[in-house]
Parts: C-alpha cells; structure tokens; sequence
C-alpha cells in the first residue's frame, strides 16, 4: 500500500467537493516535506486554478524554510481572526496545532480530522 496516496485521499476528497465560491477568503495548504511526496497534485492545481477560492499553496518543509503554521500565518495576517482546518495523522495535527497556538490562533479556532495508515 502506497501511504503517500492515504495521506492525499483527504484533502483530495475536500478539494473535489468544491461547488463555488466561498463566502470568505480561504487558504488550502498542502504540505508535504519532499516535492515527491505531494500526491494528485495536478488534479488539485486544476480544480484550484478552475474555482477563484481556495487558493493553493504548497508547502515543502525541505525547501521552503518555514514551518507549515507558519507559511498558513503569513497569508493569514491579511485576514483577521483566522479559522484553521487540517486533516493529516495524529502526531503531525498535534504539532501543527501547538505551531498554531503559538502562532496567536486560540484553540477554539483550530479544527482537525486525524487519520492513520491503513
């Protein structure tokens, strides 16, 4: 079993079940620590580039030299009182939240989906 394609079945299914437009400025973040490591990244650049909002970033940790909380902040800092949802395995989830509390978004802003490896 390819675990890399477990760790992109989630986002994948959220980015496919986009109809429209947002009511309000949303960030998609798709993190992965090598570029090889970002599975259906071209069918999620497509439905990224076919609807205005979501806008995707992608974040590679071994690159780009900053922590995904942190890359989600910085775009962040354009919109004031940030929500933030994530789906990834439990261990990643619980670093990225305390990345994000340290970051200045309260907890009750922080929602995830936590999945393991089949």
């Amino acid at each position: 079993m390819d675990r890399r394609r477990d760790r992109g079945d989630a986002a994948l299914r959220w980015i496919r079940s986009i109809d429209g437009r947002f009511d309000r400025q949303v960030d998609f973040f798709y993190s992965v620590a090598y570029a090889e490591d970002a599975v259906h990244l071209d069918e999620i650049r497509a439905v990224a580039h076919r609807h205005p909002s979501p806008q995707f970033h992608l974040v590679r940790t071994d690159t780009d030299g900053s922590s995904p909380p942190e890359a989600a902040m910085n775009e962040a800092a354009r919109a004031p009182g940030p929500w933030v949802y994530m789906c990834g395995p439990p261990q990643m989830m619980k670093a990225f939240s305390a990345g994000f509390r340290r970051l200045g978004v309260p907890s009750g802003r922080i929602r995830w989906e936590q999945f393991g490896v089949r």
